[in-house]
């Protein structure tokens, strides 16, 4: 599903976000066993199959999600660089005043605009198991801060997160 590209690059522009819980995480989709996102959010289960892995300048994005309906869209982004299988820190996404961090991010689409992302005292952790040529994985959990203090809840926990992909 090639729509998603732009969420791999930046999740930080989706637009269109509402209240978690307005998706139904609870339903599992039809994995083909080749990709998958599973996580806990909040007590709620995510699950998909739909992932946009991209590699690029050094950096790695794993961006999934979740569809209930055509309209409402749970969102898991993790962002970290490229190399070889470790253990990385999730923290704050801004390193020396640029977008360079290792971080992780939880949205909804449609239809406010909250981003939740992870910061330096929101935090986590990503295991990469696997990097290859064609192909990641790993395990991740971490707490993440809204974008704006209007947001209800202010901090969304992710838990039990794990993924494999192949590179677009």
């Amino acid at each position: 599903m090639r729509p998603f590209r732009s969420f791999g690059v930046a999740a930080a522009s989706i637009v269109g976000m509402a209240c978690f819980g307005s998706v139904d995480v609870t339903k599992p989709p039809e994995l083909d066993g080749t990709q998958f996102m599973t996580a806990t959010v909040d007590g709620a289960e995510f699950r998909t199959g739909t992932l946009d892995v991209l590699r690029s300048g050094g950096r790695i994005s794993v961006v999934a999600v979740e569809t209930d309906e055509a309209t409402n869209q749970a969102i898991i982004a993790l962002y970290f660089p490229d190399g070889a299988p470790a253990t990385y820190a999730l923290g704050d996404r801004f390193v020396a005043g640029a977008v360079s961090g290792n971080y992780g991010q939880f949205a909804i689409a449609p239809p406010t605009s909250v981003i939740w992302t992870t910061d330096s005292i929101r935090v986590g952790s990503l295991t990469i198991t696997t990097l290859t040529a064609t192909q990641v994985a790993g395990t991740f959990q971490f707490a993440a801060v809204a974008d704006t203090a209007a947001a209800s809840p202010q901090v969304r926990t992710v838990t039990t997160g794990s993924f494999a992909a192949k590179f677009q």
